[in-house]
């Protein structure tokens, strides 16, 4: 379990969660389906006028994509920021994650203290 005080440390480094969310959505952009999804989020947010974000589209979105949880569960393993650590157990807390998901977030939950 990291301590308080190591997880304020990161959750304070605005450049390391900067340079993590851009890499995530670096790696979520090589996928087609992300581009739907963000398509589709565009359409049903008509006051955006800045394009949404792959992770952000994740988050948000009520579509299926069961070929992005392996990619998800890797990065949730390889970021620090706690930020962008959320925002991925966000995007994999949908119904096509269970099973693939359950051990890397339960971990993820047990690392910060969870039950």
């Amino acid at each position: 379990m990291e301590s308080i005080e190591a997880i304020l440390e990161l959750a304070h480094d605005e450049q390391l969660r900067q340079t993590e969310f851009e890499y995530v959505d670096q790696i979520l952009a090589q996928f087609p389906i992300v581009h739907t999804i963000i398509q589709h989020e565009m359409n049903t947010r008509p006051w955006q006028t800045e394009p949404v974000s792959p992770i952000d589209a994740l988050v948000h979105t009520r579509l299926p994509h069961p070929e992005l949880i392996p990619t998800l569960v890797h990065l949730l393993e390889t970021v620090r920021h706690p930020d962008v650590k959320e925002a991925l157990v966000r995007a994999l807390t949908v119904k096509g994650a269970r099973g693939i998901a359950n051990e890397a977030l339960t971990s993820y939950l047990k690392r910060r203290g969870g039950s």
